[in-house]
């Protein structure tokens, strides 16, 4: 674990920026302007955790909603996540009861959430989308290259070992080499 919450390893920190910050040198042109976030570090400061880690910091979301509806917060209100981001995953092991996607399902089915998840960076092989990308209620995103407009080589694909068509949509990133 860390000592802090702070972004130590950097990745959380620019999805993050992508997402409510600056795209191009220019404020409020993220994916989505003016949006509140929330830091959840489930992460070590080396980028590395467990599934333990990432079902805990689910869980903790899910909590904040908790929390949000008990105090009467309306879904727009800062303090009432509606969304979760997970740039991370694991290998896809093909099982729907894998602890890490049940623990998104709870997430999406009973406390309303929408899960975006990282489809991976396994590169052009079929089938190297990581969990939890992999699961049906989560939003696998993959990697657009910006100057060919085709998927970026380091995106992952599908299908799942599942045979789920997986991302569900790639993203135009200036930035992939």
């Amino acid at each position: 674990m860390s000592e802090t919450a702070s972004d130590i390893f950097g990745h959380g920190t620019s999805v993050a920026y992508l997402i409510a910050g600056g795209l191009h040198g220019q404020a409020n042109t993220g994916v989505a302007p003016g949006a509140s976030l929330i830091n959840v570090k489930v992460l070590n400061d080396d980028g590395e955790g467990t599934d333990e880690m990432l079902i805990n910091g689910i869980d903790e979301v899910c909590n904040l909603v908790d929390a949000a509806v008990r105090d009467g917060k309306s879904a727009n209100h800062a303090d009432y996540p509606n969304l979760i981001n997970i740039s991370a995953g694991a290998a896809d092991d093909g099982d729907p009861d894998n602890p890490v996607r049940v623990a998104c399902r709870v997430a999406v089915l009973e406390h309303g959430l929408q899960i975006v998840a990282a489809a991976g960076n396994g590169g052009s092989q079929m089938s190297t989308v990581v969990t939890p990308a992999t699961d049906p209620w989560v939003v696998a995103i993959g990697g657009l290259n910006s100057g060919t407009f085709a998927v970026w080589d380091q995106s992952s694909r599908g299908p799942t070992k599942e045979g789920i068509v997986k991302p569900d949509f790639v993203l135009y990133a200036t930035d992939l080499q």
